[in-house]
């Protein structure tokens, strides 16, 4: 379908494999949870490999990446970036009004000065919940609990829900001047295009009609800030949101439907490579799709594989989810190997660092178990490096954990979401939390308490994280009966 303008979003694009961010919702189960230990980096050799990589987990929220700072020495940040999105934002809703819960301030463009991180923000031990007000919309808040710079996005009905769409997908643009929300429990159903001012307001532009297997399968172009892409039956398709035109870019022949699978599996960071499902009455196929080539690789799908392949760099490859484990194919879907220390749906992000590329996300029946673990997808013989678990002295990753990154060459992140408690049915450290992670040094920053308290799907605390990485949104009820679309500043190291 087209409005008549002929738009490729691959048009004079490099020709760069690059890797996935992504993951879906975590279904992994209690078990017993351990103590924390005495914090130290980890010593594994695919550490150094890591170092520069950073990692956003949303613990109940998200996990961030730091400056490479000796673990336990506070961190000195700056204000947000200075760069003006919108001039069209309300003159009332950029008042440096700080809500109460904290006293938090403002600059003269209204945009939060942000305080330093503290021993408790780097500490080990649990740390409670205080009472804190629903944030004001547009109005600057401080977590009691840990300090962080905290705004409301959103103003919904009591029933009502307008939240990201998903973790794995993000929701925001490349250079971050648009959200793309999911507005459901009232009279409008479906997506909403929202643009955003970095001091933190949003205005609504427009209400999506988008045909989609799934409202999470809607994935924004990581080259191109006016693009985003979706299936229509058996058809991948780009949608221009400036001026609502819809180009077909391939249609899938012999495939009754195209989709993900059971959660969104976003395409490769160049936007060239897609992974997706055919189905047919009585075959489903692995699809591996090269737009820029225009090669297409089938595979029939045996039986206990629910998942899309996930594009990442190594060998122009994917990563297989299956019942028993998750596999390492070629561009042409030939097993290379099975990797170990990856779990089925468990799979957070795919990143490329100093000519190696890591799996990073939560790991739960290991030897190697922690909230955030990066596995090599490189060398088959190095050992995986827990950021966030036991061996480095945090506890049993807690239960209920969604999961996204930013997927940008340039910058690369990683959010998670938990929405649960430890082993032991207790409140444990992470659990609920907002948390910043360097992946270089270990060095852990916990940042905030989402208050999500309902387990929908739409009050967990589904997260997405910029593409820069200097916003993190997340959904939550907040103890009530309506789910907003919450951000959280990330402190930026001086």
């Amino acid at each position: 379908m087209s409005n008549g303008t002929h738009f490729d979003p691959f048009d004079h694009m490099d020709d760069v494999e690059s890797h996935l961010r992504g993951a879906s919702d975590d279904l992994s189960q209690h078990v017993p949870s351990r103590p924390p230990g005495q914090f130290k980096p980890s010593p594994r050799p695919s550490m150094t490999a890591v170092a520069g990589l950073a990692v956003a987990l949303l613990a109940g929220g998200a996990v961030w990446g730091l400056a490479n700072r000796p673990q336990g020495q506070p961190i000195e940040v700056t204000a947000a970036d200075e760069t003006s999105v919108d001039e069209t934002v309300s003159e009332e809703l950029a008042s440096d009004e700080v809500e109460s819960g904290g006293d938090g301030d403002s600059g003269a463009d209204g945009r939060p000065t942000l305080a330093p991180l503290t021993e408790t923000n780097l500490g080990f031990d649990p740390v409670m919940q205080p009472e804190m007000a629903n944030p004001g919309i547009g109005r600057f808040t401080i977590d009691p609990a840990f300090g962080s710079t905290i705004v409301r996005l959103s103003d919904v009905e009591p029933g009502e829900a307008l939240v990201p769409i998903a973790s794995t997908p993000s929701s925001w643009n490349v250079d971050e001047t648009f959200l793309l929300l999911y507005r459901t429990g009232g009279e409008r159903i479906g997506h909403e295009l929202y643009r955003f001012d970095d001091a933190g307001r949003i205005e609504l532009q427009a209400e999506l009609e988008l045909k989609a297997p799934d409202i999470e399968q809607v994935y924004r172009s990581r080259v191109d800030p006016e693009v985003l892409f979706h299936v229509d039956g058996n058809s991948l398709m780009a949608y221009n949101v400036t001026d609502r035109s819809s180009t077909t870019l391939v249609s899938f022949e012999g495939c009754e439907s195209v989709d993900s699978g059971r959660a969104p599996i976003p395409q490769s960071a160049n936007d060239n490579r897609w992974g997706l499902l055919c189905r047919n009455a009585d075959q489903t196929e692995l699809l591996a799709y090269n737009h820029q080539t225009g090669s297409l690789h089938r595979r029939p799908v045996d039986g206990d594989i629910v998942q899309a392949p996930r594009p990442v760099n190594t060998g122009g490859g994917y990563l297989v989810e299956t019942a028993d484990g998750v596999d390492l194919v070629d561009a042409e879907l030939n097993l290379v190997r099975t990797v170990p220390n990856l779990e089925p749906e468990n799979v957070g992000s795919v990143y490329e660092l100093d000519g190696q590329e890591f799996a990073v996300g939560p790991v739960y029946r290991s030897e190697f178990v922690g909230s955030a673990v990066a596995v090599s997808l490189s060398d088959a013989d190095a050992a995986p490096t827990v950021i966030a678990g036991p061996e480095s002295g945090y506890p049993y990753p807690p239960a209920g954990t969604n999961r996204g990154g930013t997927g940008q060459v340039d910058n690369q992140a990683l959010a998670l979401a938990i929405h649960g408690t430890g082993g032991d049915g207790e409140e444990t450290v992470l659990a609920g939390e907002v948390v910043a992670v360097d992946m270089a040094t270990s060095a852990v920053a916990r940042l905030a308490h989402h208050r999500a308290t309902a387990d929908s799907a739409f009050s967990r605390p589904i997260t997405s994280i910029s593409p820069s990485g200097r916003f993190i949104i997340f959904a939550s009820d907040w103890g009530g009966d309506a789910t907003n679309t919450y951000l959280v500043y990330r402190p930026e190291a001086s």
